[in-house]
């Protein structure tokens, strides 16, 4: 029997996820309406699994995820999303929680979601002694499309991530649900190029299984593991695929479930996530945070320092070759009128034309409902994000914009979600 501890200040949602979770009967199921009286259970009776929701009064689901990774950090974490808490999922997701599911889709993703987690936390350790003694490991493997073979993977990248003191047991869970996600990827989507949501049309999969060209591709796995960071390398054999696309997908979307949930939670989960121009090989990298650290620090009361920003935070050069237009704030419009930052004056621009803006170390813009609106490399944008080197149009005017994310604070070389 497992034990589940549900969290949640709603009686009505209690009873019904309740209902859920005792439909299957190697579940026991507590419940607590609060992180602190989740806490107060925890002491008299450690549970397997806790399943909480994120907006609660006392101690809401954040402030529980880190609690349980500072005193219990054996015992996993996920988290039930509901809409308007998409920003704070994502930041418990970094800060420990071991997966989340959307309370709109309980009852289809609950079960499988809370088994994968006990299936990854399930790692014996007979091979810690051994493990600690190494100084590098490195493995690579050519598989079949064979799902049977990834637990095992996820098993020996665990072991050797906690061996050599790259992280701790809950971050080698969210470790395992990153490179199962991307060899889940590279199997039904690269290989067999099947799209949509991962075992979405198992007829199709099972006849691709035994088709050629798919059932002979295989997929290209390269572990290697120092005392200072774990690099994971997936690589399909497939045609490729516009990841892009997917990088625009949205945290609110990926969090309710409707697109890109697995590469959400790569990008949560490791410290930098990068495609290949093709799009068929992601290399992940998760780097070594000192134990003691995170046993002994309390991140409620940790201040974050935000980066010392340069003077010059980008630089708009029109494609005209007339003089560059320097971005010195981290919010700056474009318009005709005076009172903007940018001014632009041609009857092609509105009177509060656009705004450009940073987010977590990158440049967005947004349309301000202007009249010849705005492209990105010449075409009308699904997303804001502008790259280094990316083209803005402006009305008829069009700027190219240099900046580094780096010196802007950003984390990697992986823009966040577009943040609207």
């Amino acid at each position: 029997m497992f034990n589940i501890l549900l969290v949640d200040d709603s009686a009505t949602d209690r009873k019904l996820i309740e209902g859920l979770l005792k439909k299957c009967l190697h579940f026991d199921v507590d419940t607590a309406s609060d992180g602190l009286i989740a806490l107060e259970k925890i002491k008299g009776k450690a549970p397997d699994l806790i399943v909480t929701d994120m907006q609660m009064p006392n101690m809401d689901g954040m402030q529980l995820v880190e609690k349980m990774r500072r005193l219990y950090p054996l015992i996993p974490v996920v988290l039930i999303t509901a809409a308007g808490s998409e920003e704070l999922a994502s930041q418990a997701l970094q800060r420990g929680a071991a997966g989340y599911v959307p309370k709109s889709r309980c009852e289809e993703l609950l079960h499988d979601t809370l088994n994968h987690v006990i299936e990854l936390t399930r790692t014996e350790s007979s091979f810690e002694r051994i493990i600690e003694c190494a100084t590098l490991t490195q493995f690579e493997f050519a598989f079949e499309n064979d799902f049977a073979l990834i637990a095992p993977l996820i098993e020996l990248a665990q072991r050797m991530t906690i061996g050599l003191g790259i992280c701790d047991e809950p971050a080698a869970v969210q470790v395992g649900v990153a490179l199962e996600h991307a060899v889940l990827n590279a199997i039904y989507h690269g290989n067999l190029e099947i799209g949509g949501p991962l075992n979405g049309d198992r007829v199709l999969m099972d006849q691709r299984l035994a088709l050629s060209p798919y059932k002979d591709r295989r997929v290209h796995i390269e572990i290697r593991v120092t005392r200072e960071e774990a690099r994971f390398m997936v690589r399909d054999e497939g045609p490729g695929f516009e990841f892009q696309e997917l990088t625009a997908t949205g945290r609110k979307t990926a969090l309710l479930g409707e697109g890109g949930r697995g590469l959400f939670l790569m990008w949560a989960f490791m410290d930098s996530v990068s495609y290949d121009p093709k799009g068929n090989t992601v290399v992940m990298v998760k780097r070594r945070v000192p134990l003691e650290v995170v046993e002994k620090v309390d991140i409620a009361k940790v201040e974050v320092k935000k980066p010392k920003l340069p003077a010059v935070l980008g630089t708009l050069r029109p494609r005209d070759g007339s003089a560059a237009i320097e971005l010195t704030k981290p919010k700056m419009t474009a318009g005709r009128d005076p009172s903007c930052d940018i001014v632009i004056r041609s009857s092609s621009i509105s009177l509060h034309h656009c705004l450009l803006y940073t987010f977590e170390g990158w440049w967005y813009v947004r349309d301000l409902k202007s009249t010849n609106g705005i492209r990105i490399n010449h075409v009308s944008f699904r997303e804001h994000l502008l790259r280094p080197g990316s083209q803005l149009s402006i009305g008829k005017f069009e700027y190219t914009i240099d900046y580094e994310p780096i010196a802007l604070g950003a984390v990697g070389i992986d823009p966040p979600s577009d943040p609207f």
